[in-house]
């Protein structure tokens, strides 16, 4: 009988561990859209850099991205010619278009 039980508290354990570990990774999510100008033309290779300690990235050939981010980070995407835009995750969708100007 006491095996039977120290192995539910085994199973107990691993479920509480994998139940922590699903709610921190998901304080995570990705966004996806495009960078456009003013004018609504695609701006190629856009710089998205996040205030946390993650990899920058840029916008590809037709200025789409994808970028993960974590919940209150701030992206700052530049492009030469235009100002630096910040904008805080919890204003983006998972498909955001963002305008610089």
């Amino acid at each position: 009988m006491r095996k039977f039980f120290k192995k539910k508290q085994k199973r107990g354990g691993v479920f509480i561990a994998l139940l922590c570990c699903s709610i921190v990774f998901s304080q995570e999510k990705t966004i996806f859209g495009n960078a456009i100008n003013f004018n609504g033309t695609p701006l190629r290779v856009a710089t998205m850099l996040g205030t946390t300690p993650s990899p920058g990235m840029a916008t590809d050939f037709d200025a789409n991205f994808g970028k993960r981010v974590t919940n209150g980070q701030t992206l700052l995407i530049s492009h030469i010619g235009f100002e630096t835009e910040e904008i805080l995750e919890t204003n983006l969708a998972k498909t955001s278009l963002i305008k610089l100007n």
